[in-house]
């Protein structure tokens, strides 16, 4: 949902600090980092540098196997399991 001053799917930076003024522990929180080692500048560089990664789209899809399948993949899972990560990243970006 919009505020009165962002749009909507948009990066804002500061958009935090306009819904809790008050919390300057949040304030404080860098907007760069690492991932996957890395640097970032902001989320929209994180994200990014995610989506191209072959690591994080594996994490990904081990992490839905774990959940929905209630196992991690195995060994007889290998080619289907490849295939699955692969066209995360390729495919559907």
């Amino acid at each position: 949902m919009g505020t009165p001053t962002f749009g909507r799917a948009q990066y804002v930076p500061g958009r935090l600090e306009y819904f809790w003024p008050n919390d300057t522990a949040l304030h404080a929180t860098p907007e760069n980092g690492y991932i996957l080692g890395q640097i970032y500048d902001d989320p929209v560089q994180w994200v990014q540098i995610a989506a191209n990664s072959d690591r994080f789209a594996v994490a990904t899809v081990e992490s839905y196997c774990n959940l929905l399948v209630r196992k991690a993949p195995s060994s007889d899972d290998a080619e289907e399991f490849g295939m699955l990560w692969t066209r995360l990243k390729n495919e559907h970006d």
